[in-house]
This record gives structure tokens, sequence and C-alpha cells, in this order.
């Protein structure tokens, strides 16, 4: 069992935390999705992803489209290269942010599903210089 460091979770409220971790046997990243299930305990689940981003870096996306009756419905993670420092969105509200500067991953999370056309991110070094730039799961045309 692969142990999950609090200090690289995204806790999104009382009910839903994340993280990212390597995927198993090492190849890709998996997003853990925790959600509690109303009896003092979290129901875990994962979603693995390989797809190549920048510099070795890796993305995947999980999204529940409907009334779920979740309070966040569609995740975009991933790992970035080794100066990366942070994750942004762009022209949309959601939660984005790097959970483990050690393996470099990150996550963001929104409320309602986004077509991945409409959804705008980068991922930026410490100098606020974009070390990659993206519309879904691929490159932004410049």
């Amino acid at each position: 069992m692969y142990h999950l460091d609090p200090q690289s979770m995204l806790v999104l409220d009382d009910a839903t935390a994340l993280a990212v971790r390597p995927g198993g046997g090492g190849i890709g990243v998996e997003l853990v999705t925790m959600v509690a299930n109303g009896r003092g305990g979290w129901e875990v689940g994962t979603a693995a992803s390989d797809a190549q981003t920048v510099d070795g870096g890796l993305v995947g996306m999980v999204s529940f489209e409907g009334d779920t009756g979740m309070n966040w419905n569609m995740f975009v993670f991933g790992t970035g290269p080794t100066n990366v420092a942070s994750v942004r969105m762009l022209e949309r509200q959601g939660r984005a942010e790097l959970v483990d500067l050690a393996s470099h991953s990150w996550v963001i999370a929104l409320r309602h599903y986004l077509p991945l056309e409409s959804m705008r991110w980068q991922l930026v070094d410490a100098d606020g210089e974009v070390i990659y730039n993206a519309q879904g799961l691929v490159p932004a045309d410049q």
C-alpha cells in the first residue's frame, strides 16, 4: 500500500480530498480521491493516466456529468517538470494547486463539468514564467 502524506493532499471541503501519486508499477500518475462516506470513513478511488505533457510531465482527467450529488465533479491532474512551482487556471473558477513539490504533482478541481476545449491552464516556474500552456489535456495554440 502506498502511504499518502497529509501534507500532499488538497482538501477541497469537509467531504472531499485529493492527492496525486506515482502510478502502479511506476508507470504514469494516479489521482487519489477521498470522499466522506457518511459513516465516519472515506471512500477511496483512483484514476490513472500516462498521457505526456512536457519534459516528462504527465496529465490525466476524471469527470462526472449530470447530477452526481458530489460537490466537485471534474479533476485534471498530473506531474510537471522539475522547475514547476504552481499551476493556474485561466478564464474559469476552480481550485488549482501544486500538491507535492517533491513529485511536482498538481491538481485542478472544478465543481461542474467543463468541456475540455473551454479549459485553459498553465504550469508556471518560480519566476512566474509559463512552462506549459494547455487547453484541456493538450498543448494550447500559442
